[in-house]
């Protein structure tokens, strides 16, 4: 019985096509686009934060990543307070 060769990725020499996402709303976040994935970028650590497939996944990961740089205690009604303020602010602009 023959062999099947099975493909893996992309073929030697291909590359993906690719937009950015680059808003001071978001800052210092950057969103890079593929035709597979979000890729949600620390530009001033130069580090991917996380591989998303949905934008809305996105949103609440700056969200909560806001939330989480203000080393801040909260009750859970403060923290949805918080976490819907800091939301809305990244979407407003978009309804």
């Amino acid at each position: 019985m023959p062999k099947i060769k099975i493909m893996r990725g992309r073929q030697k020499g291909q590359t993906k096509r690719r937009s950015i996402i680059k808003d001071k709303a978001i800052a210092p976040y950057e969103i890079h686009i593929d035709d597979e994935q979000y890729t949600l970028i620390d530009m001033d650590k130069q580090k991917p934060m996380g591989y998303f497939t949905e934008m809305h996944s996105i949103i609440k990961k700056i969200t909560q990543m806001n939330i989480v740089s203000k080393n801040e205690i909260y009750t859970l009604k403060e923290f949805m307070t918080e976490y819907n303020n800091i939301k809305n602010e990244l979407t407003q602009q978009f309804k």
